[in-house]
């Protein structure tokens, strides 16, 4: 019963957060800033590699990072937008369009009703968008995130490379 009392709490708390900052997925023009994020995940190591591209006006910057002992894909993907949200807050930006070619994610974060996996890592990201003025959270194609899938491939390779080059012994 109390678990069922927190998730309705929740919920509530969530409808009332939805009608004080617009983050409806039809009003892109209201976002002055976008930020596309994507994952790259080995199922052999369990690593992960993380990739976000911020375009504000004419300037663009990226960022990556590689993790380890990541159980899916969809958790890589999660956590790459939950760092491109990071990235954004320390900037000090206000109003951005997040994107991501994972839908499941997407749709998890827009109904806030999240599969068990990503519970964690969703609510995260709904605490965050509590602190922009405007965060809309949109599905784009995958030909539409090259740009970001590449970096997050180059950081689980790069990764990849560094966490086998911690294993091997020192040379004599």
């Amino acid at each position: 019963m109390a678990i069922a009392a927190a998730r309705e709490w929740e919920i509530a708390q969530w409808t009332i957060e939805k009608k004080d900052h617009p983050r409806a997925p039809g009003t892109p023009q209201l976002a002055a800033s976008v930020i596309q994020s994507d994952a790259a995940w080995e199922a052999t190591s369990n690593n992960a590699g993380l990739a976000w591209i911020l375009k504000t006006g004419e300037q663009s910057m990226t960022g990556m990072k590689g993790v380890s002992f990541i159980s899916s894909a969809l958790i890589a993907e999660g956590l790459a937008m939950r760092e491109a949200m990071a990235a954004c807050k320390l900037k000090g930006l206000r109003k951005v369009r997040f994107e991501s070619d994972s839908s499941q994610l997407i749709t998890a974060i827009n109904r806030n009703d999240p599969p068990l996996e990503l519970y964690g890592i969703v609510q995260d990201i709904v605490c965050m968008a509590r602190d922009f003025e405007i965060a809309i959270f949109f599905w784009i194609p995958r030909l539409k995130n090259v740009n970001a899938d590449l970096l997050a491939k180059n950081a689980l390779i790069v990764f990849g490379q560094e966490v086998a080059g911690n294993l091997l012994p020192p040379p004599n």
